[in-house]
């Protein structure tokens, strides 16, 4: 656990903070509070909790959207290579080839061998 407050992971910040709650609750007066006091803790407990699960929930769904995207980016990447590889086999001069966007993916394609 870490040795500061602001140090403190979420989880371990909810766990200190419920643990303070519990341990201020029993004599409220000797640590120099009152259950009104308390209960501003608990709700803001409360409210960081929600909020972390949210974020959590949020990064999840940020995760699989990334992996969504990767998937489909990958059979485009591909196509693009074909296509580029087919053009610069085809005799494709580097004017039509920058003509479409496509980096040069290095050299031209080599000639189809004969054996």
């Amino acid at each position: 656990m870490a040795n500061t407050i602001q140090n403190l992971s979420d989880s371990e910040l909810i766990m200190v903070a419920n643990q303070l709650v519990a341990a201020m609750s029993a004599a409220p007066v000797a640590y120099g509070t009152n259950s009104a006091q308390l209960s501003v803790v608990t709700g803001l407990i409360a409210t960081f909790d929600t909020d972390v699960t949210a974020q959590m929930a949020a990064a999840a769904a940020a995760k699989t959207a990334t992996m969504t995207k990767e998937a489909s980016r990958l059979p485009l990447v591909d196509i693009l290579r074909v296509r580029r590889d087919m053009a610069k086999a085809s005799g494709a001069t580097e004017a039509m080839m920058a003509a479409t966007g496509l980096p040069s993916g290095g050299g031209t394609a080599p000639p189809t061998a004969t054996v």
